[in-house]
């Protein structure tokens, strides 16, 4: 089969080129993977599928579906980020005061990011109450 993801689609585009260049950059060339290859071949189907030149909500479908699938290409080179537990302490996470750790490679709570721990904000900051 072919697949077709047209230029003028800036988005798919983008998000295609994107997918297909981390592929590049993260494996090792020549070296067979029918894994990988059937990753590949899935996200260009899903992704075909969901094109829509008019934008809306496949747009968004489109950017899901990328992100899903470099966490799964990530998965399958032995990456797996930690998202459901702190990295440092190992105690559940919820929704809230969130930071992510690229250096241990997952999510950190507020008590070890408030020990010194360098973390990208995941959750927005607690509002302030005027008075």
């Amino acid at each position: 089969s072919s697949y077709r993801i047209p230029q003028s689609d800036v988005l798919s585009f983008a998000l295609a080129t994107y997918f297909f260049e981390a592929v590049d950059q993260l494996t090792r060339p020549r070296q067979p993977d029918t894994p990988l290859f059937q990753l590949q071949v899935r996200f260009l189907e899903l992704f075909e599928e969901h094109l829509d030149p008019y934008g809306g909500p496949a747009q968004f479908q489109r950017i899901l579906l990328t992100a899903f699938f470099l966490l799964q290409l990530l998965q399958r080179l032995g990456f797996s980020p930690s998202l459901d537990r702190c990295v440092l302490g190992h105690e559940s996470v919820g929704i809230h005061d969130l930071s992510l750790s690229t250096t241990h490679g997952g999510l950190v709570c507020a008590e070890h990011r408030r020990l010194g721990e360098t973390t990208h904000p995941l959750s927005p900051p607690p509002q302030r109450r005027g008075g």
